[in-house]
C-alpha cells in the first residue's frame, strides 16, 4: 500500500488516468474537482473521501481559483518495485467521523 500527499495548485489537475487496484483519495485542504469517465465532475472539500474503484478512468484536481491537497491511498501491483527506503509518519488530521490519524507511507518507486 502506498499513501501520498499531494498538493495541486490552483488550476493544476492529473491526466486521465487509472489504477489497477483502485484509489482512495482523502481531501485535507483547499477545494478541488474529480471525475470519472462517463460520470459528472463533483466538487471536493476537506473531509471527503472518493473512492475511485479499480481501473476506472479519472482525474482529479484542484479548481481554477483555490488550491486542493489530499491523501492518496492505493495498493500497487508487482509491477512497482520500491527503489528507496520508506519513511513512515503518523500525521493528526482532523476528518468529521473519519479516523483522526492517518499512516502515511512515503516511497519512491519505479516501473519494472
Amino acid at each position: 500500500m502506498l499513501g501520498v500527499s499531494v498538493t495541486f495548485e490552483p488550476g493544476a489537475r492529473t491526466a486521465w488516468h487509472i489504477h489497477p487496484l483502485g484509489q482512495t483519495l482523502i481531501v485535507t485542504s483547499g477545494c478541488g474537482w474529480v471525475q470519472s469517465e462517463g460520470g459528472p465532475k463533483e466538487e471536493i472539500r476537506p473531509g471527503d473521501v472518493v473512492w475511485c474503484p479499480p481501473r476506472e478512468k479519472h482525474w482529479h484536481g484542484a479548481t481554477s481559483t483555490t488550491a486542493l491537497t489530499h491523501i492518496a491511498i492505493l495498493e500497487h501491483l508487482d509491477s512497482l518495485r520500491k527503489v528507496r527506503h520508506c519513511v513512515r509518519r503518523r500525521l493528526a488530521l482532523r476528518l468529521p467521523r473519519r479516523a483522526s490519524f492517518i499512516s502515511q507511507l512515503f516511497c519512491c518507486y519505479q516501473r519494472v
